[in-house]
């Protein structure tokens, strides 16, 4: 119990620089395409992927775009995980393993991005299995 006491302080204080963090959050949400533009600004930032990686994570947001054109402008917050489960479905009989799992991939770290940030608490696509 006194460790718990201690860390809860430490807790509390990254909470509050989640919640602090970012404009879009400071606006009271944060729209999807918000966190799509934060993961592209860190994607031509990370020197460790090579050229044709970052353009392969490119069109996989461009396809992930066109299965769902509203998704750029709904609240992170307001996306549950059955409507991530069934995107999921409906992706995974159109498209390639390997472009389906990285889809997956890319969503999943933008909505770490959201959660980062305050705007989520949870990652729904956590829960879409590979293919």
């Amino acid at each position: 119990m006194s460790v718990a006491k201690l860390r809860l302080g430490d807790f509390l204080k990254e909470q509050r620089q989640k919640a602090g963090a970012g404009k879009a959050v400071a606006r009271g949400k944060m729209i999807f395409g918000d966190a799509l533009q934060t993961y592209r600004g860190r994607l031509t930032g990370d020197h460790s992927l090579k050229e044709r990686s970052q353009t392969k994570r490119e069109e996989r947001i461009a396809a992930l775009l066109k299965s769902c054109p509203e998704l750029s402008e709904t609240d992170v917050a307001r996306i549950p995980k059955n409507d991530c489960l069934a995107w999921a479905a409906w992706l995974g009989e159109t498209a390639a393993p390997t472009n389906f799992n990285n889809t997956v991939g890319t969503v999943r770290i933008i909505f770490d991005i959201a959660m980062e940030t305050g705007a989520r608490y949870g990652n729904p696509a956590r829960h879409i299995k590979r293919k």
